[in-house]
């Protein structure tokens, strides 16, 4: 038994078993591409982030609608665009790379290997939820994935086994220092 989308945007079978995300990303593409209009984000460049989390929180958003993208000026006039879709993965492309550095993720700077940080403001917040909705459109609509992310939280996110801890992951030195000398003494 695998996850399953069926149905309308909603309509969600899960079970907790390991799933492959193209099982899941590919019915959601053919549910976004059944859909006509869709929701637009107005985007300034260098502020990806910003911009979608606004587009996200008004009520009129629809994440199962396709990205309508529009990079502006800071006078809001639209820049052209030359191919319908181009837009989007250009958006995706750098909103990915703006979250890859956001206080969420921790780990070697400019590595792909970004692990989830323990941030209680942004847990508070729902920025983890929200980092969430927004990759998932990155996916789906811009075919541009998170390639930062670590193989033990690709591994968990895909709900498969675990790899065994290192040391190494542990990013903040003096932790790391600590359990090196318990390590040493065990």
């Amino acid at each position: 038994m695998t996850n399953r989308i069926s149905g309308t945007p909603g309509e969600v079978e899960e079970t907790l078993l390991p799933l492959d995300v193209k099982d899941i990303l590919l019915p959601l593409q053919d549910l976004v591409l059944q859909f006509g209009h869709g929701s637009r984000v107005n985007a300034l460049r260098g502020e990806e982030f910003e911009c979608t989390a606004r587009a996200f929180n008004r009520s009129s958003f629809d994440p199962y609608l396709k990205l309508d993208v529009v990079f502006v000026d800071g006078d809001g006039v639209p820049e052209g665009a030359v191919d319908e879709r181009g837009p989007t993965r250009e958006f995706c492309t750098l909103l990915i790379h703006q979250m890859q550095n956001n206080c969420i993720f921790e780990g070697p700077e400019g590595n792909n290997n970004k692990t989830l940080a323990l941030n209680s403001v942004a847990l508070q917040k729902g920025q983890y939820r929200l980092e969430g909705k927004m990759i998932a459109p990155c996916f789906v609509q811009g075919q541009v994935s998170p390639r930062f992310l670590s193989e033990r939280l690709y591994r968990q996110v895909c709900n498969l086994s675990p790899l065994p801890a290192t040391l190494e992951e542990v990013t903040d030195y003096n932790l790391r220092t600590k359990l090196r000398k318990a390590m040493y003494w065990c």
